[in-house]
């Protein structure tokens, strides 16, 4: 099966954006995600740093990212340990949504995508760090990352939670 080019440009944009995991134990002042001058960046303003530290329990700075084309925003949110959550806006729709959803059963085995009914209709999460769902037009992922010890920064749960704040600001 052939995945469209704008999925695939995707997933390496939000691959490049740090959520791949990795040690987090980096010393250098560069971040581990790509950044642009303030005229490229557009991060998402439904998330805000406090909302991210609720979840998580943990002191949260955001920093824009500079997304690709078919990226409407992005913004990470990290912390000590590594890159909390990132939230992305992408335009498309529930046909977008889908075609999300069959790119990361095929990256990441289908056992591994669950739905999510609560949030609607093509919502999912993929590996238990990986939440999509829409809202009309708007497809919003969030994702965590990892912390040292390689675990998760946060639940589904705590995922969940944030995209229903996303969802209500919408």
């Amino acid at each position: 099966m052939r995945v469209a080019p704008k999925l695939i440009t995707l997933a390496s944009a939000l691959a490049l954006a740090g959520c791949g995991g990795g040690s987090g134990g980096e010393t250098s002042s560069t971040p581990p995600f790509p950044t642009a001058d303030q005229s490229t960046r557009r991060g998402c303003a439904f998330l805000s740093e406090a909302d991210v530290a609720r979840a998580s329990g943990a002191s949260v700075r955001r920093e824009d990212l500079a997304p690709v084309p078919e990226i409407v925003c992005s913004s990470a949110y990290v912390g000590a340990a590594g890159i909390v959550a990132t939230v992305s806006e992408l335009r498309g729709g529930l046909g977008a949504l889908r075609r999300l959803r069959t790119a990361k059963s095929e990256e990441l085995g289908s056992r591994t995508v669950d739905r999510l009914p609560a949030l609607g209709r093509g919502a999912f999460v993929a590996r238990k760090r990986y939440l999509a769902f829409r809202r009309g037009e708007r497809v919003i992922v969030l994702e965590t990352g990892y912390g040292r010890q390689g675990e998760l920064l946060l639940t589904v749960p705590e995922l969940t939670r944030l995209a229903r704040l996303v969802s209500e600001r919408l």
